[in-house]
């Protein structure tokens, strides 16, 4: 964390989710998320003070009734600290349900009702983290999922870089964010929120190799 601390400072890195912030560090050639998923207590009692610590920013994405109410998961007044220190709040669902299971209304429940949720405790989420890592390719979910959201992620997705390659195995060879029959593909930024934060891990890679060869010349 402290050769992050560094290079965000030398190169320019930015963290977080937020299209805000991204539109606000435009100079930023690099991203870097940091998504904690549930709104477990351990994320802000442990988490938080090391970001804060190195100035990075998070994404905290809220399973709305486990809040307070489930033991080992943050409370709203934590949420709100979160929220107030500059940190990114997203969704996470009502229930943490698994959506392709679930009718559409109960979809429309467990994505639509999760942002009044944190809209109520004056919280605007511009993402939503979908349970399970399942309905990024169901037309259907992804559908629901834009009319709330500016874009979505999923828990468990490999590095695309700026190729948009890094899902070969299911097909996916370049940036099209729809394919021939109109499914979402794991470019589409409701489907896997990677066609917004590209990461250009390599350069920071890149500025690691050249900070650690530095290092040993001292």
């Amino acid at each position: 964390m402290t050769l992050l601390s560094v290079l965000s400072y030398e190169h320019n890195v930015v963290s977080g989710l937020s299209t805000k912030s991204a539109e606000n560090k435009k100079t930023g050639d690099k991203a870097i998320i940091f998504l904690f998923s549930d709104g477990l207590k351990s994320q802000f009692t442990n988490a938080k003070p090391i970001l804060d610590k190195y100035g990075f920013k998070g994404t905290f994405d809220i399973v709305c009734n486990y809040v307070g109410k489930k033991n080992g998961y943050m409370d709203w007044n934590e949420i709100k600290t979160l929220h107030d220190d500059g940190h990114d709040i997203g969704s996470h669902s009502m229930s943490h349900a698994r959506l392709t299971e679930l009718s559409k209304a109960s979809i429309e429940y467990e994505v639509g009702k999760s942002k009044k949720c944190l809209d109520d405790y004056g919280i605007d989420p511009k993402s939503f983290e979908y349970p399970f890592s399942t309905g990024s390719d169901d037309k259907a979910i992804v559908d629901i999922v834009a009319k709330h959201y500016d874009f979505a992620t999923r828990g468990n997705d490999p590095l695309m870089f700026l190729r948009c390659d890094g899902m070969k195995q299911y097909g996916q060879k370049d940036c099209k964010t729809f394919t021939d029959n109109g499914t979402p593909t794991y470019a589409n930024k409701y489907s896997s929120g990677i066609g917004v934060m590209i990461l250009k891990l390599w350069r920071i890679l890149t500025a690691i190799h050249r900070h650690c060869k530095d290092s040993l010349k001292l």
